[in-house]
């Protein structure tokens, strides 16, 4: 590759990267204020969690702010949150982590398709262009119509390195609900969420690789479309982000309610901390490597 070239891809790298160096999310209501932010597919439940914790500490405030992953890891980093949600196993030595539990991820599958099963290959093959009628993995003959998540999402980032990589220009959606949402008034239309976003649209979710997204299956890694949850700290958070982390640890219930599942009943104090993450997916130069090359390469294309 060229100097030219190689300068413009770093061009369209750093001008994605700024947003997430320089993110911050709304300063906090108090100066005990605890500030929280990432990934949408947990700061909902925190929420509800945080209700809760003030029943108890009325004194207590939140600044609970849904981004993506990227941005939540980006802002722990620069010390403008105490806690980062991610989707993303993070590998750095600097976090410590508490598993909040186990998500699980759908395909949805818009009306007149004819399918209730995919498997990895075709999902591969729609999300490359190679398959781009329903007939061709035996479904009516419908043209395919994909949508996606945008680069630096942690959904975006479980479906790329664990599904497919998104390989030809394709509808993006800001969040999980626009994309169930399109997909329902979509005939032949295919998109992927999390369990928590479908809401009334269940008669689209399909099969994945034969096995149905079914709590015990997502729990037990058996359905292979999921991932891990994570809330990180650093070192020297304030004491009322540790007590909050401590006190969402005995909500398996309410976490549940939200998608996330914990082997943990509620009322245990079993989520598990750790300075690494444990069973994840990459480390944090894997996330940036992934979200800065792709929305070089692809950028132009549509492909974001």
């Amino acid at each position: 590759m060229g100097f030219v070239a190689r300068l413009g891809r770093a061009a369209l790298a750093a001008a994605f990267l700024l947003p997430l160096i320089t993110h911050e999310p709304p300063p906090a209501g108090a100066d005990a204020a605890i500030r929280v932010g990432g990934s949408t597919n947990d700061t909902p439940a925190l929420k509800a969690v945080a209700a809760a914790y003030r029943s108890a500490h009325p004194s207590a405030t939140f600044s609970i702010v849904g981004s993506s992953s990227g941005e939540g890891i980006a802002a722990l980093r620069a010390h403008t949150i105490d806690i980062a949600c991610s989707d993303v196993a993070v590998n750095d030595p600097a976090f410590i982590d508490t598993k909040l539990g186990v998500v699980g991820f759908v395909f949805v599958v818009g009306s007149g398709a004819g399918v209730t099963n995919l498997t990895r290959a075709d999902v591969q093959g729609i999300y490359s262009g190679k398959i781009t009628n329903w007939k061709q993995i035996g479904g009516n003959d419908l043209p395919i119509v994909p949508f996606s998540r945008p680069i630096g999402a942690g959904t975006r980032f479980i479906f790329e390195m664990t599904v497919a990589k998104t390989l030809v220009p394709m509808t993006i959606e800001p969040d999980a609900t626009s994309v169930v949402k399109a997909v329902a008034v979509t005939p032949g239309g295919i998109g992927y969420s999390s369990t928590n976003y479908v809401g009334d649209h269940q008669n689209l979710v399909v099969k994945y690789e034969g096995v149905a997204p079914t709590d015990a299956n997502i729990l037990d890694h058996v359905y292979k479309f999921e991932t891990d949850e994570h809330a990180y700290t650093l070192a020297d958070a304030p004491d009322e982000a540790r007590a909050f982390l401590a006190f969402v640890a005995t909500q398996a219930a309410i976490l549940k309610s939200f998608g996330i599942l914990s082997a943990a009943g509620p009322g245990s104090a079993a989520l598990k901390k750790s300075t690494n993450s444990g069973r994840g997916i990459a480390s944090l130069r894997d996330f940036v490597t992934f979200v800065t090359t792709q929305r070089a390469a692809l950028a132009a294309s549509g492909i974001y």
